[in-house]
């Protein structure tokens, strides 16, 4: 079991908590509001969530498991489609309350799917694959859906 955390906690924890890190370096004391800052959240962790699913679909374990060579060019090829995706939602008439949740629901959703490919290389179980991706795409993305709420009235 605790072989599995350490797999999970550097193939997947330690590159989105550095991005975290990173991101409030940068952007904390900046000119963006809130609904910016968790856009461009969401938009990067998708960024580094196809690379990192790129790696573990290319490494020689699912390379075995699927027994294809190419398997690294789908989360390529399905992160290109979605960083278009970006660029439509990012100058769309929806509002930054929108887009930031959207933004966020994905980069969240991308985690999780990580997440699930290491509990399955790791653990081999459907059910235990299930409950890790689920869980590290719900959690976040709640944590977030609530930081990024729309303002009460009350608060305007």
């Amino acid at each position: 079991m605790l072989k599995h955390f350490f797999s999970w906690l550097l193939q997947i924890f330690v590159p989105y908590a550095l991005l975290i890190i990173g991101f409030l370096l940068l952007k904390v004391g900046r000119g963006q509001n809130k609904f910016e800052k968790a856009f461009d959240l969401g938009y990067d962790a998708c960024i580094l969530g196809f690379g990192i699913a790129a790696v573990l679909l290319g490494g020689p374990e699912f390379q075995a498991f699927l027994q294809v060579n190419n398997a690294a060019t789908a989360p390529l090829i399905i992160g290109a489609l979605s960083l278009a995706g970006f660029v439509v939602l990012e100058r769309s008439g929806y509002s930054e309350v929108t887009k930031a949740r959207t933004s966020i629901l994905a980069g969240t959703f991308i985690f999780g799917a990580n997440t699930a490919m290491v509990a399955w290389l790791d653990q081999r179980l459907l059910n235990a694959t299930l409950f890790w991706g689920i869980m590290c795409w719900v959690l976040p993305c709640v944590v977030f859906w609530f930081i990024i709420r729309k303002p009460s009235k009350s608060q305007n």
